[in-house]
């Protein structure tokens, strides 16, 4: 098209990803599925080779972002889950999280009080990590605590904020 080169390929790297997608001169742009050798998968949209639009980014062991990319980052809105039941939907800038809007926390039914305490500082230690993070508990406003959900039969906690 216009003397772009535009085509479907497969590329396997020397590190050992491999890429399955859309590409335009010879770089990773439009849709596209990329593996990592770590396990990691990023399937979604590509431009001139850096993840650009929506996409969804999941690591091996289940941590799942889906949402907006920037420049090979998060940029905009996207909900960053963790395997282990944490999930916080927010803003991000530059890979980093600026404005978290809610936070819930999935807890299995059949928990006892120790794993429970070990599952909530993790979670805890995990957000801390992030920036923006004091930014969020200045506008925390409310918490709310939900009961079963009867199609999960597990709890939750959420931190709603505006």
């Amino acid at each position: 098209v216009n003397g772009v080169r535009q085509l479907h390929a497969e590329m396997r790297f020397s590190n050992g990803g491999k890429y399955s997608g859309e590409m335009k001169d010879f770089q990773m742009h439009g849709k596209g599925s990329l593996t990592y050798l770590n396990g990691a998968v990023y399937d979604g949209m590509w431009k001139e080779g850096m993840k650009e639009g929506f996409g969804v980014y999941k690591r091996a062991n289940g941590d799942e972002y889906r949402g907006d990319w920037k420049g090979g980052s998060r940029n905009g809105s996207g909900v960053l889950r963790y395997a282990g039941g944490l999930k916080l939907k927010g803003w991000w800038e530059n890979g980093n999280v600026k404005n978290v809007r809610k936070v819930k926390l999935n807890l299995e039914g059949n928990e006892n009080e120790n794993s429970l305490k070990i599952k909530m500082k993790y979670f805890a230690d995990e957000i801390v990590k992030m920036n923006g993070f004091a930014e969020f508990i200045k506008k925390m406003k409310k918490i709310v605590v939900e009961g079963e959900n009867d199609e999960t039969s597990s709890s939750s906690t959420s931190i709603l904020v505006n």
